[in-house]
Order: structure tokens, then sequence, then C-alpha cells
């Protein structure tokens, strides 16, 4: 439908967070948009530093307090098609190590080729 759309996750709050992560898909230069249309991995360790804050959506900024992030971006056949989103609600405080990474990169990987599977 145009739009990329909170479905699911884990966390104490995430019934209302993933109703308030919604954004359209056309393109605008923030770092959701990038990480879609570039398929890479974003880490965001501080959203208080004023050079991130103007890469960060309104409606980010307006719906959500983490004070840091990562994206795992899931494109298939170049169109966007999901996310992988974490935050962390202080500055610096993902603390995330290589292997965790690879195991992230994996989760993201497995999915892409289970939807390439259905298609």
């Amino acid at each position: 439908g145009g739009t990329m759309t909170g479905r699911f996750g884990l966390g104490e709050v995430i019934a209302s967070m993933a109703k308030q992560f919604h954004f359209a898909l056309d393109f605008v230069p923030d770092v959701f948009h990038v990480a879609l249309q570039k398929n890479i991995d974003v880490f965001i360790t501080d959203t208080g530093d004023p050079k991130i804050m103007t890469r960060l959506p309104g409606w980010y900024r307006k719906e959500f307090s983490a004070g840091a992030f990562l994206l795992f971006p899931i494109v298939i056949k170049y169109k966007p098609f999901g996310m992988i989103y974490a935050d962390a609600l202080r500055a610096n405080s993902i603390a995330i190590q290589e292997d965790e990474i690879k195991l992230l990169r994996t989760l993201r990987n497995q999915a892409v080729l289970a939807v390439r599977q259905t298609t």
C-alpha cells in the first residue's frame, strides 16, 4: 500500500509503538528512507546529536523517545518489504557485539529468503 507499517514486536509498550510506526514509502531524505533505498543497516547511537536530528522524520521525533536505535531493512528485488527496528531509551546505551550483529543480519536474510520462496 505504499507505506511501512509496524506490525509486531517485543517489549513493554510494543502495542502502542507498532501503531505509531507508520510512514509513506515515497522518498524523503531521512534515515528510514535512506536505509531502505540503499539497503543498508543503520546504527544511531545518539538521536539527540544535531546532525542526526535533521535526518529523523517528524513522525519519529513526535512519537518516539528513543535515545538510540538500529535499523535492518528488508528489501526484496530492490523494493522495501519490511524493517527490523530496535531501540533503547538512553543515548549510547545499545551495546551490540559483532556476533550479535551477524545474528540480526541472519534473521533479516532468512526473512528475505522466506519471502522469495513464496513469490
